[in-house]
């Protein structure tokens, strides 16, 4: 090899890796690209079939048999035509040109013609009628298959023109025999009727099984306890196709129809419908809604009150995606992506998830008995489990692997039982009939020629033969050919050598365990890190790294074929290595990678049926980015992860050639736990950001709507840098962050993100206060007030007054009434004036503050305080008091509080409470009662208590713990308006984040009777 780029080698430990030319590949899976898994699906048209035809004689015999299409998302109207066709005795080879008819059993009228130009008129068909337009199809020592009805298929001139109508379900549901009648020529003969016109038994007739008729499932179709809730989807059953009286208690099982197979409301609306209710005439229920509509419109008439219904905590859990990560593997199930494994700068991962595609939402895979974190490994499907094997981990290359069943959300470990494989990685596996084909790879001795049959009923290895088999190598393809003339085979082609790029490759038959090599004429330059996908017929070879560096050019070989015939290289994407590809069908999709620029963003699709490249949609697009996974499910290409310019990633995106459209896959908050943080209340949803995580200061946020339970992922594009001791206030349609500190030091600038548009806009740095943390800063209702905090030199004592809807700020002074330069203090917006109180000066934790008039500009001095000195307390605003407790004094924390009247200017003392004192905590205002919850205790250490003040009472009661927040301190907490939303903090072990927990008070029940 010629290029500089590094080989693999034995010791594959991370390291940080550079796009462009020079991408080693002795990082862990460095270049580990492994073929993507394609379904077997019968061609419609493929380039030109590099073959000679001898036809040498006119009669022409053949066999033939019909299987319906499938599809796991549906019954589509095609029917798989697969014939033999021999001339003289002799199998044919070569292009073939078919003409199809569905015909009635005189032969006389046709139903249905591939390109619809025969006449349908009863009686009016002869033997000599053929449709116009013919469908070529290459035939294979013999072999044809053909989908009829399949209206992708076209002929291949440089505007191609469909040559196939859909078959009508009609067909079927009114004829009782119908007949296919094939006319066949191979281009330099005459068209030849092939006889007889062959009868369509079962096949065509499962057509309408595509559709129920209303009223067709009657009670006999259904047998005793049939109907159980495993059969039926969320709202399926619905009336109309039910014939009255066809389902009763004999025919559901019992449990069978649950919360999930009933609509919402369904119950409720089918008893209102009738003049009933869920209450009986005179039934009393419970509402904590004085005034509820729904119920009043029911027929309820509220009657009285009944006490309070208890506080408690609930919990919802942060919405689960896989975290981010390149060298991974993802599997196909038919319903759901399965991704595991790969690493992450902090090493290999031993987790994973499952992306259901209907529901776009993802759930984790369990780590109980999961293999350990690996990358460079492989993951095949087997129809009921992924069977991961091999690949590097922390101590280098493994030999074993894990089965996960999904079914039962279990892993167990891979059998060591016979010939298992050496521990390797960047190898390949392909799976057909229960068992698993491992070969090639890097081990402990090197590059390998070895491989291995896992055999899943057995749970046991047995040895691939190397007789004749392929030369040792990594990073190399391997695709599955699903039948052949001896059955299903495995092409191995490509990779790296001890000698650097191998252009070489081999058919393994999986029946016979033999070897075969591949043919090198015509074929492309050596080459690893490339794609290989199989298209029904050929497989296809395009990309990677070379002799002279990256490539862009490709080609492709049937097995047995005597010749490679290249890929055209007009519209191709760039050249790079790295990336994805995917067969859909009938294109191959291009994606990602790395090139010799950084990481291209083109990508391109290559068109069989024209022999054309074509680009492919960049709108909604992921990221730029290589080693990620792209998985084909049959309507859609899947992307997953990665690693681009700013590292690994945890995002994807779904590719749809129906409409040439990305869509993308729903991410849960990928925010790591952490402490320090701010949140805000938006009226609808908790924004957080920023603070510290156990890696230092973080630069991100998310949004938690409390409605839908769901995260959404700030936008980082003009997001403030990473910080911690910042403020964050809502202005009322944006949430205003500033100040704090982070590498290089204090802050004075900031950022006010709209949620609306997900986008940040940075507030203006002219005449801004100097650069601090722990600084307090509350909204007037037009601008944001920032006092005190920490510089470079020390407690501050200034501030200021930034007005968003012109981006400008204007001093706050100093004055002789201002309060001393001053953290760890307090501040809320009485309506008219900023109130500062508490915290630590020069000369130590203070008890006073002052008042700052809005209108005037002018500080006052606040009167004494009864309650000590302190700092690190919390202080709510209650529209007339302000309301302060806890904090750190100088005998520890402090366990009381005081109010102080913005009117009288007064304090007076809170009512003591029971509650541990302690600093660091949250306090939030609920209209009623201030909330104190969490907080650090020196004695007790980190709390999971509260309690809760209620102003009209004047008393204190404590919050429960049951189901409550671990401890913590340093979280955040806002109120929504009916519930407290906790989130974060540092525990006793380190941050915490996992869980947004909401505490709700007492409500009052009212009492509504049914008259």
């Amino acid at each position: 090899m010629n290029d500089s780029t590094p080989q693999p080698t034995n010791a594959m430990k991370s390291g940080r890796r550079c796009p462009g030319g020079n991408v080693p590949v002795s990082r862990q899976n460095a270049e580990d690209f492994s073929p993507v898994a394609t379904r077997h699906s019968p061609f419609t048209s493929l380039p030109a079939f590099q073959r000679s035809i001898s036809l040498v004689a006119a009669a022409l015999l053949y066999s033939g048999f019909l299987v319906p299409g499938s599809s796991p998302a549906q019954v589509p109207n095609i029917l798989t035509y697969q014939g033999r066709i021999t001339a003289n005795g002799s199998t044919f080879n070569g292009t073939g040109r078919f003409r199809f008819a569905l015909v009635n059993a005189a032969g006389t009228t046709a139903y249905w013609s591939n390109d619809d130009s025969l006449p349908l008129t009863p009686g009016a068909l002869t033997g000599a009628s053929q449709p116009t337009a013919s469908v070529s199809s290459p035939v294979y020592q013999g072999a044809a298959n053909v989908l009829l009805g399949d209206v992708s298929l076209t002929n291949l001139a440089a505007s191609p023109v469909s040559v196939m109508t859909a078959i009508p379900s009609s067909v079927f549901t009114t004829q009782s025999d119908v007949r296919l009648r094939v006319w066949f020529d191979d281009g330099s003969n005459l068209v030849q009727l092939l006889s007889p016109d062959q009868r369509i038994v079962a096949s065509g007739y499962a057509f309408v099984a595509g559709t129920v008729p209303d009223g067709a499932i009657t009670a006999a179709k259904l047998a005793t306890n049939s109907l159980t809730g495993a059969n039926f989807a969320a709202n399926t059953l619905t009336g109309a196709n039910f014939a009255d009286g066809s389902i009763s208690s004999a025919q559901i099982a019992t449990g069978a129809v649950g919360a999930t197979q009933l609509a919402p409301g369904a119950i409720a609306a089918s008893l209102q419908a009738s003049g009933q209710s869920p209450v009986p005439s005179g039934g009393v229920i419970f509402s904590t809604d004085p005034a509820s509509s729904s119920l009043i419109s029911a027929g309820y008439v509220r009657i009285g009150l009944s006490g309070e219904s208890p506080d408690g905590w609930g919990n919802t859990l942060v919405g689960f995606s896989p975290s981010a990560r390149t060298g991974h593997t993802a599997v196909w199930t038919g319903s759901e992506l399965i991704v595991w494994g790969g690493y992450t700068a902090s090493g290999p991962l031993a987790n994973g998830g499952r992306y259901n595609a209907v529901t776009n939402q993802w759930s984790v895979l369990p780590t109980n008995n999961a293999p350990a974190g690996r990358t460079g490994h492989t993951a095949v499907w087997s129809g009921t489990e992924m069977v991961v094997w091999g690949g590097t981990g922390d101590g280098g290359p493994l030999n074993s692997g894990g089965r996960y069943n999904r079914a039962s959300d279990t892993w167990a470990p891979l059998g060591l039982n016979g010939a298992v494989p050496s521990a390797r990685a960047q190898h390949t596996a392909v799976y057909s009939g229960g068992v698993m084909y491992v070969w090639g790879g890097q081990d402990a001795s090197g590059f390998s020629a070895t491989g291995a049959r896992y055999i899943a009923a057995g749970d046991s290895w047995t040895p691939i033969s190397a007789s004749n088999g392929p030369s040792a190598r990594a990073l190399h393809s391997a695709v599955l050919v699903p039948s052949g003339p001896s059955g299903a085979q495995m092409l191995i082609w490509g990779g790296t050598g001890a000698g650097g790029g191998v252009g070489t490759g081999a058919i393994y038959s999986l029946a016979n365990d033999v070897w075969t090599a591949l043919s090198t004429t015509g074929a492309p330059a050596a080459r690893y890190a490339h794609t290989a996908v199989w298209n029904g017929t050929q497989m296809i070879i395009w990309g990677g790294r070379g002799a002279g560096g990256l490539l862009a050019d490709g080609a492709f070989i049937s097995p047995g074929a005597a010749n490679w015939t290249a890929l055209p290289s007009l519209g191709a994407p760039t050249a790079r290595g790295g990336h994805t590809a995917a067969w859909t069908g009938t294109e191959m999709i291009v994606f990602g990678g790395y090139g010799n620029a950084g990481y291209p963003s083109d990508a391109a699709r290559y068109v069989a049926a024209s022999n054309t490249w074509q680009a492919l949609a960049t709108n909604g697009a992921p990221s730029a980015r290589y080693g990620h996974t792209a998985t084909w499910t049959n309507s859609e290409m899947i992307v997953f992860g990665g690693e681009g310019t700013l590292g690994q990633l945890g995002d994807g995106a779904r590719y749809a050639p129906a409409g040439a459209i990305w869509n993308p896959l729903v991410v849960a908050t990928s925010l790591a736990p952490r402490g320090g943080h701010t949140a805000v209340w938006s009226g609808t949803e908790m924004i957080v950001w920023g603070g510290y995580t156990d890696l230092g200061a973080a630069a991100d946020g998310a949004r938690f709507n409390a409605v839908t339970s769901n995260w959404s992922t700030l936008s980082s594009t003009g997001a403030p840098r990473a910080r911690g001791g910042h403020t964050a206030v809502w202005s009322g349609s944006q949430m205003i962050v500033w100040g704090g500190v982070g590498t290089g030091g204090y802050f004075a600038d900031g950022a006010r993100y709209d949620p609306t548009s997900n986008q940040w806009t940075p507030t203006s740095t002219t005449a801004a206060p100097g650069a601090r943390q722990n600084h307090v800063a509350v909204w007037s209702g037009t601008d944001m007030f920032v006092w005190g905090g920490r510089g470079t030199s020390g407690y501050l004592g200034d501030g200021g007054r930034y007005v968003p809807t012109s981006n400008t700020w204007t001093a706050v002074a100093a004055t002789a009434s201002a309060p001393l330069a001053r953290e760890g203090h307090s501040v809320v917006w009485s309506g008219s004036d900023m109130i500062v109180w508490g915290g630590v000066t020069n000369g130590g934790i203070v008890a006073n503050g002052a008042r700052f008039r809005y209108s005037s500009g002018a500080w006052t001095g606040l009167p004494a305080s009864p309650s000590g000195a302190r700092q690190n307390h919390t202080a709510v605003s209650t529209g007339n008091e302000m309301l302060v407790w806890g904090g750190y004094g100088l005998g520890g924390a402090i366990a009381d509080g005081s109010r102080y009247s913005f009117a009288n200017d007064s304090w007076s003392p809170l009512t003591t409470s029971s509650t541990a004192g302690r600093g660091s905590h949250t306090a939030v205002w609920t209209g009623t009662d201030m909330i104190v919850w969490g907080g650090y205790n020196s004695t007790s250490g980190v709390q999971n208590g509260g309690a809760r003040f209620n102003v009209g009472a004047g008393a204190w009661n404590a919050l429960p713990i049951v189901s409550g927040p671990s401890p913590r301190q340093n979280q955040t907490a806002v109120w929504s308006g009916s519930e407290m939303l906790v989130w974060g903090g540092y525990g006793p072990s380190g941050a915490v984040g996992d869980t947004v927990f909401r505490y709700r008070l007492p409500a009052p029940l009212y009492l509504y009777a049914r008259p």
